[in-house]
């Protein structure tokens, strides 16, 4: 693989073959207008500080500049963040609306070897926007989200395993922040490769996560025997 990052596989290791895309349409309109998407924000409320936190540095915050959409109905920020020296990128539109009270936001996750926006071309925020609610798309390591399953993760040369649960965890955060609102609920999104990062997501994110949405992937191997969510999600 190109770049400073490379895959390492195992024999056993196997990518879920791509399906269709236009189920994950569906499922993302079911997800932001289904009354599970509500679940109870007391328990999994996002910590939006006004300023982020130092552990968080944005990477070149000039670049971290809001555009209104061609219709005027949706704020959209290129924003990103520096972990473990991988800067870490991702799009965030959120409705152009005047309130300050809580948002929602659902973090779509796209397949292997594709990227954020190609993610968005699927029209995810035609749905979101008129529901109110904030989609950030971003970019997996390389093209390949780090999914759980052993000798499929992206590597780099001095820290190991890319950690998208952090990079997702600073993610939500980061988004409150630039929105200056309260995240409530969050709800991911994912297909072939995020799928299986969602799944991941749904084990060791619940606190922050109460919404997943599944498309053409499943678990990673083992799953049934390791994933033990502290809170529950759809």
């Amino acid at each position: 693989m190109r770049g400073a990052l490379r895959v390492r596989r195992s024999a056993r290791a196997r990518w879920i073959a791509p399906g269709r895309l236009f189920p994950l349409l569906t499922l993302g309109a079911f997800l932001l207008t289904s009354a599970a998407f509500s679940a109870p924000a007391e328990a999994r409320t996002a910590t939006s500080p006004v300023t982020p936190p130092i552990t968080w540095p944005v990477v070149d915050p000039s670049a971290s500049v809001p555009t209104v959409s061609a219709d005027g109905n949706a704020i959209v920020t290129p924003m990103s963040v520096t972990i473990d020296g991988i800067s870490r990128r991702w799009v965030l539109v959120a409705p152009s609306t005047a309130t300050r009270g809580p948002i929602n936001l659902v973090v779509a996750l796209h397949g292997v070897l594709h990227t954020g926006d190609q993610m968005r071309a699927l029209g995810l925020d035609d749905f979101a926007i008129p529901a109110g609610v904030a989609v950030a798309y971003p970019d997996g390591a390389e093209g390949v989200w780090n999914d759980g399953r052993p000798g499929v993760e992206p590597l780099t040369p001095t820290s190991g395993s890319a950690d998208d649960i952090e990079f997702l965890r600073d993610l939500i955060a980061l988004s409150g922040t630039q929105m200056q609102r309260r995240v409530g609920a969050v709800g991911v999104i994912g297909f072939s490769n995020g799928a299986i990062m969602a799944a991941r997501v749904a084990c060791e994110m619940s606190d922050v996560v109460s919404v997943v949405a599944i498309v053409s992937g499943s678990g990673g191997e083992g799953f049934q025997g390791r994933c033990r969510p502290a809170e529950a999600v759809s």
